[in-house]
């Protein structure tokens, strides 16, 4: 597993919490996905606010794009510090990978996310942007090759 993927999986459970769904129970997974189109059971999860049924696709998907942004480019963070990048292009970076990701699987991404789907949705597009942010990145030779930033210990807690 690549730097980038274990330091968005040290991600996933803030910025789940961010997104006010649960995070599934400790050793379990994350429920799959409802057919797009399909109503969710009666015994789904209320979120609050958000009525049983989860959280409406389009606001999930733009707190998402802001959450992921603000995570990645806050100063100290690995997308920041490995990378020759003010904070301005690292939030211009991360919102344009983050629609990337998000277009490319629009077609998977159920209306409404599920109670419980956050974490399992928040990781997949997460891993999706930050892959794409670093290859971007490394292709104009903007990655720094040091010590610190080839260390994955360093930056997942």
């Amino acid at each position: 597993m690549n730097i980038v993927a274990r330091y968005l999986l040290a991600l996933v459970p803030l910025l789940s919490t961010m997104l006010c769904c649960p995070l599934s129970s400790p050793g379990g997974s994350a429920p799959p996905p409802p057919p797009v189109g399909s109503a969710p059971p009666n015994s789904a999860p209320g979120i609050p606010g958000f009525g049983a049924v989860g959280v409406p696709r389009a606001q999930f998907l733009a707190s998402w794009t802001t959450l992921v942004g603000n995570g990645f480019c806050r100063q100290g963070m690995y997308f920041r510090e490995c990378f020759t990048v003010t904070e301005a292009e690292c939030l211009e970076l991360t919102t344009r990978a983050a629609q990337n990701c998000i277009s490319a699987n629009m077609a998977t991404i159920p209306d409404p996310i599920p109670a419980g789907y956050g974490e399992t949705l928040g990781r997949t597009l997460g891993e999706c942007a930050g892959t794409s942010y670093e290859q971007a990145l490394a292709v104009q030779g903007k990655r720094k090759n040091d010590a610190i930033c080839n260390d994955p210990s360093h930056w997942i807690p």
